[in-house]
């Protein structure tokens, strides 16, 4: 199905299996005010499910646009959707989450300010949690330590094909984290939009919680990870630095560790009238 014959904005949505929650990916596209602005492109990577096998056939007959390609992992489906988008901006959506407006239009931003390569913003759960998901402003020490910044963002499509896509070796996960210290690296600008912008869907057996929930696993992906990055992130250097403030004073560190985690509002005032460097 084509919104729009000059779209501005390519969703792309890969597809494994996920045939029981894909309609609700494209019913809230259909449920945006602004989807005349945007092509859908659905990639069926290698589905083996057959109720998700005759779901897509569906969808197609129904006028949707479903490449179907051999399993090659996230990374590659979400290549391939890259490599037939027509819109000069680029939004990733998991099959089991759905988008809100607010996305769509943020590519007004991006067209004002050619700075700009990534939007991204808040989230809420559904499924198994609820509630919201408030992001952080970027920086470079933020994403460098951890990954805060979910795919589904709207980035500038000839700045992810400059960047080469996603990376296909990471099959594991941590492809959108590659992908954000890539940019951030490249000096690419990213804008934090404080608004909910998609809605994400908490499962048992997602990807995320395979990742976090075996240790082993996660760790064999953060050494990757660290391994493609070598020159820019070394985290022996964070918890050496953590060590020595901590062995300064224990106890003062300790302090304002408790302070920070679970009174903020203190340690922020204690901040603002410079009271944390002159006590702490």
């Amino acid at each position: 199905m084509q919104f729009s014959t000059e779209p501005l904005v390519s969703i792309i949505i890969p597809c494994y299996n996920h045939g029981a929650y894909i309609r609700d990916a494209l019913q809230s596209i259909l449920d945006c005010e602004d989807k005349h602005l945007c092509e859908v492109i659905i990639i069926d990577d290698g589905s083996t499910d057959q109720p998700t096998i005759t779901e897509l056939e569906k969808l197609k007959a129904e006028g949707w646009t479903v490449i179907s390609q051999i399993n090659q992992g996230l990374s590659a489906a979400r290549n391939t959707g890259i490599a037939h988008a027509k819109a000069p901006f680029i939004l990733p959506l998991d099959s089991d989450n759905k988008i809100r407006n607010a996305y769509l239009r943020a590519a007004a931003i991006m067209q004002q300010d050619n700075k700009i390569d990534v939007i991204y913003g808040d989230a809420w759960y559904f499924g198994l949690k609820d509630g919201r998901w408030t992001n952080l402003p970027w920086s470079l020490q933020r994403i460098m330590l951890s990954n805060h910044i979910d795919a589904c963002a709207l980035i500038r499509a000839s700045t992810l094909r400059e960047a080469g896509g996603y990376d296909t070796r990471l099959r594991l996960g941590y492809e959108d984290w590659d992908l954000w210290l890539r940019l951030s690296f490249r000096g690419c600008g990213f804008y934090y939009l404080p608004e909910i912008c998609f809605d994400y869907r908490v499962v048992k057996g997602s990807m995320v919680r395979r990742l976090t929930g075996k240790k082993e696993r996660s760790n064999s992906v953060l050494e990757q990870m660290y391994e493609l990055h070598k020159p820019y992130m070394d985290p022996a250097a964070i918890e050496d630095f953590i060590l020595k403030q901590y062995r300064k004073n224990p106890v003062s560190y300790s302090f304002k560790l408790f302070l920070k985690a679970y009174l903020p509002g203190v340690y922020g005032y204690l901040y603002k009238k410079n009271l944390v460097r002159k006590y702490f």
